[in-house]
C-alpha cells in the first residue's frame, strides 16, 4: 500500500555567494543594531572596522567570538591552510588573531564607557563548524575547507528567523557560553596571558 499523502513544504534554498560579499555585509552593519561575527579570525575586518566604531556610536551591540590563539585548534588550522595556493604563514592564525584584537584595541580607545559595555570579545578553544557574519536577521555562513580562508569560500546568505537561522543562532551561542571574555582590551595580551590555564 502506498504511503499517505502528507502536505509538503519546501524551503526557500539561501542564496550562495562566491565569496563573501563585502559591499553586502556593509550595507547591513550601517544601519544594524545586532552584530555578530564568529570565525577563526576575520582577514577582512580593516575593510568594516570603522562601520563596527559608527555601529557602537548609535549603540548598537556587537559580539565577536575568536579562536584563542595559543589553541591546538590554531595550529590544526594553519596546517589546513597549508594547501592553500597562496603563501600563508604557518603561524597565520595567530597573527590574524592579534591583528584583530590590535584593531578592536584601536577602537576600544575612543569609546566611551557605554559604549565599551555594547562591544564584547570572547576567545574560545574549539573546533568552529562554520564562520558567521551576522547583523539583525541577515547572516553570512561559510565554510572552513582545506586550503581556504572561510571568507574565501562560498557564503550562504541565511535568514536568522528560518530553521538554519536557528541552528546558526544556537551554534554562535553555545560557543559564547564556553568562551573566555576578554574584559579590557586594551591591555588584550595581558589577558591572553592570564586565559592560558582556564582552557
Amino acid at each position: 500500500m502506498p504511503p499517505p499523502n502528507r502536505p509538503h513544504k519546501t524551503a526557500p534554498h539561501p542564496h550562495v555567494y562566491e565569496l563573501f560579499p563585502t559591499d553586502i555585509f556593509c550595507r547591513y552593519l550601517q544601519t544594524g543594531q545586532e552584530i555578530r561575527i564568529l570565525n577563526t579570525w576575520s582577514p577582512n575586518f580593516d575593510v568594516f572596522i570603522d562601520l563596527l566604531r559608527a555601529a557602537l556610536q548609535r549603540q548598537a551591540r556587537i559580539r565577536i567570538l575568536l579562536l584563542f590563539p595559543g589553541s591546538q585548534v590554531a595550529e590544526l588550522r594553519n596546517e589546513a591552510l597549508k594547501a592553500s595556493k597562496d603563501r600563508i604563514p604557518i603561524d597565520q592564525v595567530q597573527r590574524g588573531v592579534e591583528d584583530n584584537l590590535t584593531r578592536l584595541e584601536h577602537i576600544w580607545s575612543v569609546l566611551d564607557k557605554q559604549q565599551r559595555k555594547q562591544l564584547e570579545v570572547r576567545l574560545y578553544n574549539s573546533l568552529p563548524s562554520v564562520s558567521i557574519y551576522q547583523v539583525d536577521h541577515f547572516c553570512l555562513m561559510g565554510i572552513y575547507f582545506h586550503g581556504r580562508l572561510a571568507i574565501d569560500s562560498p557564503q550562504f546568505e541565511v535568514d536568522m528567523t528560518s530553521f538554519l537561522g536557528k541552528q546558526v543562532d544556537k551554534e554562535f551561542e553555545l560557543l559564547w557560553g564556553i568562551a573566555q571574555p576578554i574584559h579590557d582590551i586594551e591591555n588584550w595580551r595581558r589577558e591572553l596571558d592570564l586565559m592560558r590555564g582556564k582552557f
